[in-house]
């Protein structure tokens, strides 16, 4: 393989000439095999390099396909961490990067696995949610947002939908209907109970329209908001805080240039359900832009 043997392995040059070897893949996987043998205690493996005084570790990982399994073989993992954190005896912040990093790469598979162990869990509060509390206990507008600040303080900023998500519902009331279904996120798989609850289209985007209008009425007069130019209408959805919300942003033209144009947001449909992987790609499926409709 053109690998000059001698002069980066010296060692191993000694032992073959010794034994009468030849220098190949396999002499060096029986080698190895015997090396770690010798060396390896536990699920470590743990050497020091003389010329630069160091010591090297490596774990043995298993592959395991039940949690029995796993549970049995779990020593590689603390001891993983143990070496990670082992500077400084930074042993706590090595598990606590760890369960950052897990929680960031697979959050559904953290928060299923802490529900397990009985650890408490904040389930994300939906704007849909966020504002039906708010109207039960006629919450003034300019309150809710000092409420759910001390709210997000105590129970963290996951916990509830931002204020673009809450203005999205509409000012004017639109009734939401709420149902379920049985779905399962992998074929084979159990079926789980969604939520989902959703607004009728037509009737949300004419009351919000409407409302717009009748706020802009007192400054510009119905007779120049009357001579609508166009409006454009564009529908999407997105999965965030444990839910695929659907909506659209509404901009109403004028022909008077006097009267500004307005652009608002609505919340029309909300699937509480979490993110899944697509087996045939690497990352998640995002939802994406649904149309775009512009009339006159």
């Amino acid at each position: 393989s053109g690998v000059n043997y001698s002069d980066q392995f010296p060692i191993l040059c000694k032992v073959a000439k010794a034994l009468d070897c030849n220098i190949d893949e396999d002499f060096i996987d029986d080698l190895l095999v015997e090396l770690v043998k010798l060396r390896k205690r536990g699920t470590k493996l743990q050497y020091k390099c003389n010329k630069s005084h160091r010591t090297i570790s490596y774990v043995h990982v298993p592959v395991n396909t039940t949690d029995k399994s796993f549970h049995q073989q779990k020593q590689w993992l603390e001891d993983a961490l143990e070496i990670n954190g082992s500077k400084n005896d930074q042993h706590e912040e090595a598990y606590r990067r760890a369960a950052e990093f897990l929680a960031k790469k697979e959050e559904a598979a953290v928060i299923k696995g802490l529900q397990k162990v009985g650890l408490p869990v904040v389930e994300a509060m939906s704007a849909t949610k966020m504002v039906a509390m708010c109207r039960d206990v006629d919450l003034p507008v300019g309150k809710e947002e000092v409420v759910f600040r001390h709210l997000r303080d105590h129970f963290g900023k996951k916990a509830f939908d931002g204020k673009r998500a809450m203005r999205m519902l509409g000012d004017d009331y639109v009734p939401v209907k709420a149902k379920h279904a049985m779905h399962s996120y992998v074929e084979g798989e159990k079926e789980e109970k969604i939520h989902f609850s959703y607004k009728d289209i037509k009737l949300a985007v004419t009351r919000a329209i409407t409302e717009r209008l009748r706020a802009l009425s007192g400054q510009h007069g119905w007779e120049k908001l009357k001579k609508i130019k166009r409006t454009d209408i564009m529908n999407g959805g997105d999965h965030g805080g444990g839910a695929f919300q659907a909506g659209c942003n509404i901009c109403v033209s004028f022909e008077d240039d006097d009267v500004p144009s307005q652009i608002f947001d609505l919340c029309l449909a909300e699937v509480v359900c979490r993110k899944v992987c697509d087996k045939n790609h690497l990352h998640h499926r995002r939802p994406c832009i649904l149309c775009h409709d512009s009339r006159p």
